[in-house]
């Protein structure tokens, strides 16, 4: 019995998505997604600008309220939760925003102790341990008080991943992490996020159009096409796809 229990814990998804509808007012964006994550994978959504990646991540985070569908998070429906019962959810998810998200008016350091200090009860000194471990996983130890104005572009995403791990979550989001940052600078961040997986255990889903960064990233891929879904499976399944709107990004037949 606790074999068999065990090995349906190693398969049962840490996220599951059925048929989600997302609306803007009375526009539909995105119709009929359905996927699943697990444990220590990490998925790309990819597809054109404005085909719906980050829509799809708003919804599923529940930034943004689905118009329909399921959203289960370690087997939990989290679409009908009121706030207090999903906080007890998305406390295990870490959500890394484009652009980094910072707040301009305090330094890093407080940018990454801040949910440290509204969410749990810990000493100071303790916060100051564990903020200061995040800012070294990410290289920005010896930046902890600079102000975001202060950051170039890479440094200012990499104090977003430190924000997302400050309360130690088994989920991260990370929403375009290498959008507009020089190729070394980006190639640095898709390296962080894999040696996360590597170091934390935590299972990831990135979105981004990149193509670099998804053949670096990447264990699968979901891509998303006017309104839907067109690809889900492995990146050497996405590669060696012949469907015209997946071999027509991968070879940047189409401007993305």
């Amino acid at each position: 019995m606790n074999e068999r229990k065990q090995a349906s814990e190693r398969v049962a998804p840490v996220l599951e998505v059925k048929d989600l509808v997302a609306e803007y007012g009375e526009t539909r964006i995105l119709e009929g997604v359905s996927f699943s994550v697990y444990k220590g994978e990490i998925l790309v959504v990819l597809g054109k600008s404005g085909c719906g990646k980050s829509t799809l991540l708003r919804n599923i985070t529940r930034l943004v309220e689905p118009a329909a569908g399921s959203v289960k998070y370690w087997g939990r429906e989290v679409t009908n939760l009121e706030e207090d019962e999903l906080y007890g959810i998305l406390r295990r998810i870490g959500i890394s925003f484009q652009g980094g998200a910072l707040f301009n008016s305090m330094p890093v350091f407080d940018n990454v102790a801040l949910q440290l200090r509204e969410r749990t009860n810990l000493p100071e000194e303790t916060i100051k341990a564990l903020v200061m471990i995040k800012l070294s996983l990410v290289g920005l130890a010896d930046a902890a008080y600079y102000m975001p104005s202060d950051l170039s572009g890479g440094m200012r995403k990499r104090a977003g991943v430190a924000r997302a791990l400050a309360l130690d979550p088994e989920l991260l989001f990370f929403d375009e992490p290498s959008a507009g940052l020089d190729p070394v600078t980006a190639a640095g961040l898709d390296h962080l996020i894999i040696d996360l997986r590597r170091l934390l255990g935590v299972t990831i889903v990135a979105v981004t159009h990149e193509l670099d960064s998804i053949k670096t990233i990447a264990d699968r891929v979901l891509m998303l096409d006017n309104g839907g879904m067109a690809f889900l499976g492995t990146l050497g399944e996405a590669l060696a796809c012949e469907k015209p709107a997946v071999k027509n990004f991968f070879t940047r037949g189409e401007f993305v």
